[in-house]
């Protein structure tokens, strides 16, 4: 073989500024004629610099190239290229011509031969060891470098379907592990973890095994023969992720055995156990239950005012934790409620619970569940790898023992390794090119990025909804378990109902004591909805107060449902003094109903009794408030409402009678009263006072009546008992009268 520096040597100084032109890249000026063969021998031993010059080759060039590096000493003449059998296609000229192409960029050398020979070329040392590097990583599926089985079959190993599961069996992987050189090894280790699958070569710190030149072969081929790993050249970029770098990869089974292999049945000490349990459920329902009785305004930018926000974060069960931050808690509460369309915006800048919001505190655990689960991996359109991720890490989860703590790194390592794994195969390339080729927010994410948003799935959502449990070691987390509420929830394993109900020890001090002894989720929501927990790290004590009752029957609950729930599963008959105090707390909780209306107000009853018995009059009507008032519904415009009256033979007086409900409409003074003729006859319109009232009081319908009474209508409204035969009393009236007669309560 041939080495670099001296083929360049014996090169003209014509064509080595020809060749310096094209290694360079940076149009910088050549070195002097005797350092330009040492200067260009530099760049093209240089492998970043190989591997894009080599992208500037042809498919055909290629092959060619790969011809030649495949012959004894890299090295081959024309001959032999014209009678090839992968070149039978091209003509002597084209072969010719592909030869000139690869020595006018330095990728051959002519030899000397003798007139006699036919031309030979060669590949320098360097740079043949380099592209055969390049050209196998560039030959080599992606999908292959991440897994076992594929790189078996791709090698053209004799390993069946046994043998593959032996050769991926946690103890199995642990022995050839082991088995590593040290140095090996070491790289090896650093790639599990905290790599997490892959080590970039810009990670590998001097004085260790450098992939690169004659150790990065020795370090491929260690992994690959004891079927641990490979090394290559990952280039990721057209999958939108920014990575292009020589890479030590485990392969994604020896991931999963290591996973496995490391599974404990208690974390490891010093972290601490932290268990939510439905914890954030509650909180939600809190969340909603509070819209029901208050009216929670936002801002011009969308955010809830800090006061109201305030005040509902005082009764988060997991911000009494003190372990979460309130503001983003609460805020992340309520962009889920919002998605899930629990809770609506409204015009008027208020928070509204939907219809699908009133019935969420009674739906089942196991539902709320996947459908909060729906909202976190739904795509929104604004992200392309954190969906897939999202789906992927879930997928994994279901794969979990439950009961068992497995290494937060290693599964998210795992996670992300299956991903990469699939981004051939599963048209993300395409995808991903398609939407961002041409888009100004095309953005790449690196490999750390990529597991950050699994970490932060798994370990900040995931355990919120409760389905996972981590150990925590100085506040990160370090193992995850999945939780018998993730079994049941997600279908992880063949999960069943319990078929013992969890007990409660309901004690006269208005103590309950949770005994669990089955599936206690769905009972720990019906507690948190009426009782408050003793101690906010605990879920199974539990204390009645005024106040929990208040809420329970403000946000829809009733003393019945209450104590079914108590004596349902009570162990003992519940106390007395308790059953008492339950009703006594949920009686003093009183309700008050408003509602917008539009009054028409009449000068007679007899008006009123006429249109009462009008079905397309009656269909408007909400209430009767009076002998003389009715509570229209707040839609009925004035102009259609004109239009029924007019064929009664009544008329609309005052400002109302002009138009719809505009600037004076159905809560305004605009709601005049309407008059007509006593005995229902058509008859012309009474003069409009001179000034018409929004809802006159009694003293102002007296003295009406006394100016424009005929005879014999005497007696029309001064029995109390003809008022209430209507249902109304003075009272009623009294307290509809307040304000402006537009809402009544």
């Amino acid at each position: 073989m041939t080495r670099l520096e001296e083929l360049l040597r014996i090169t003209s100084q014509g064509e080595l500024h020809e060749l310096y032109a094209f290694w360079d890249g940076d149009g910088s000026r050549p070195p002097a004629a005797g350092e330009l063969a040492a200067a260009l021998a530099a760049r093209m031993s240089d492998e970043t610099l190989v591997r894009r010059r080599l992208r500037f080759l042809s498919r055909k060039l290629i092959d060619l190239l790969r011809f030649f590096l495949g012959r004894r000493q890299f090295e081959a003449d024309v001959e032999s290229v014209r009678t090839a059998r992968s070149f039978g296609f091209m003509s002597p000229h084209e072969v010719e011509a592909a030869v000139r192409a690869l020595v006018k960029r330095g990728f051959l050398f002519p030899r000397v031969t003798s007139d006699s020979e036919p031309p030979r070329y060669v590949v320098a040392t360097e740079l043949g060891h380099l592209l055969q590097r390049e050209l196998e990583d560039l030959d080599l599926e992606l999908s292959v470098s991440f897994s076992l089985a594929r790189m078996v079959a791709a090698r053209g190993d004799a390993v069946d379907a046994a043998g593959l599961v032996k050769l991926a069996a946690p103890a199995e992987v642990a022995q050839r592990i082991a088995a590593l050189p040290d140095e090996v090894r070491d790289l090896f280790e650093r790639a599990l973890a905290p790599g997490g699958g892959v080590l970039p070569r810009a990670l590998v710190a001097r004085g260790t095994l450098d992939p690169g030149a004659a150790a990065r072969r020795q370090l491929k081929e260690a992994l690959e023969g004891a079927r641990l790993g490979t090394v290559r050249h990952l280039a990721l970029g057209e999958f939108g992720i920014n990575h292009f770098d020589e890479t030590l990869i485990v392969f994604e089974e020896v991931l999963d055995a290591e996973l496995d292999r490391r599974a404990t049945a208690q974390p490891a000490p010093p972290s601490r156990v932290r268990s939510l349990g439905v914890d954030l459920l509650s909180d939600l329902s809190l969340l909603l239950e509070r819209l029901t009785r208050d009216k929670i305004r936002f801002t011009q930018g969308g955010q809830v005012y800090r006061a109201a926000a305030k005040k509902i974060e005082d009764e988060l069960i997991l911000c009494a934790k003190g372990e979460f931050d309130a503001e983003k808690l609460f805020g992340w509460l309520l962009e889920l409620a919002q998605q899930r369309h629990l809770v609506r915006r409204t015009p008027e800048r208020t928070l509204q619970l939907s219809a699908k919001g009133k019935t969420w505190p009674r739906l089942s655990v196991q539902f709320k569940l996947k459908e909060l689960l729906s909202g976190l991996l739904e795509d929104l359109g604004r992200q392309f790898h954190p969906p897939r991720l999202r789906k992927l890490a879930l997928d994994r989860l279901r794969e979990l023992k439950p009961g068992l703590w497995y290494d937060f790194g290693l599964f998210v390592g795992a996670v992300r390794q299956r991903y990469l794994a699939q981004l051939e195969g599963g048209g993300l390339r395409e995808a991903y090119q398609s939407r961002f080729q041409y888009s100004p927010e095309a953005h790449l994410r690196d490999l750390p990025q990529l597991a950050q948003v699994i970490a932060q799935f798994v370990g900040d959502e995931l355990h919120l909804l409760g389905l996972v449990d981590l150990a925590l070691d100085q506040g990160r987390p370090v193992a995850l378990s999945v939780t018998p509420l993730a079994v049941k929830s997600l279908g992880l394993t063949e999960a069943c109902e319990a078929l013992q109900k969890s007990r409660l020890l309901v004690n006269s001090d208005f103590e309950i004591l949770l005994l669990s002894e089955g599936d206690a989720y769905e009972l720990i929501q019906r507690l948190d909805r009426f009782a408050e927990r003793v101690n906010p790290q605990d879920a199974h004590r539990f204390r009645i107060t005024p106040h929990s009752v208040e809420r329970a029957v403000a946000g829809g609950l009733s003393a019945t449902e209450i104590l079914e729930t108590l004596s349902a599963h009570s162990s003992i008959d519940l106390p007395q003094n308790l059953v008492f105090s339950i009703r006594e707390y949920a009686d003093k909780v009183r309700f008050v109903h408003v509602r917008p209306v539009l009054l028409l107000t009449a000068r007679h009853r007899e008006v009123i009794d006429q249109l009462l018995k009008r079905a397309d009059v009656r269909k408007l009507v909400q209430e009767r408030l009076g002998p003389r008032v009715l509570a229209l519904v707040a839609e009925a415009t004035t102009t259609d409402l004109a239009a029924l009256l007019e064929a009664e033979g009544v008329y609309l007086e005052g400002e109302a009678g002009n138009g719809d409900n505009g600037g004076n409409g159905a809560n305004g003074p605009g709601a005049a009263p309407a008059t007509g003729s006593g005995n229902g006859a058509p008859s012309a319109a009474a003069p409009a006072p001179e000034a018409p009232a929004a809802a006159p009081d009694d003293d102002a319908d007296d003295a009406d009546d006394t100016k424009s009474a005929k005879p014999g209508d005497e007696d029309d409204d001064t029995g109390d008992a003809e008022d209430a035969d209507d249902g109304t009393d003075e009272k009623g009236d009294g307290a509809r009268r307040d304000g402006d007669g537009s809402r009544g309560a």
